[in-house]
């Protein structure tokens, strides 16, 4: 019965042994394949960063363009309001003044 346990311990281990190669190899080849995928990862991260800092930096500029767009918009919309002002205030005094012709002594008679 020793006898039996001993050869199957041993065939056991030979067998084990046998394939101890083999599957190294498979995880050698796993490793192979994650290894790529990650450098593959890093380089899209890379890249993304670039990206976001490209994106980033236009972002400031539209900002930078967009304030100057309305700092002149203040100013042409300022120099019209005062036109416009302008317009209002005698268009008012020509309407009040036909209003008022009732109440003006030189229209009466």
């Amino acid at each position: 019965m020793m006898k039996r346990f001993a050869v199957l311990l041993f065939v056991f281990l030979f067998l084990l042994f046998c394939s101890l190669p083999a599957a190294a190899e498979d995880v050698s080849k796993e490793i192979e394949k994650l290894k790529k995928e990650v450098e593959n990862l890093l380089k899209k991260i890379e890249e993304l960063e670039k990206k976001q800092a490209d994106t980033e930096l236009k972002a400031k500029e539209a900002e930078k363009k967009a304030v100057e767009v309305e700092k002149k918009a203040d100013k042409v919309e300022k120099r019209l309001f005062k036109k416009a002002d302008l317009y209002a205030q005698i268009r008012a005094f020509y309407l009040n003044f036909d209003k008022d012709k009732d109440h003006d002594n030189r229209y009466n008679y």
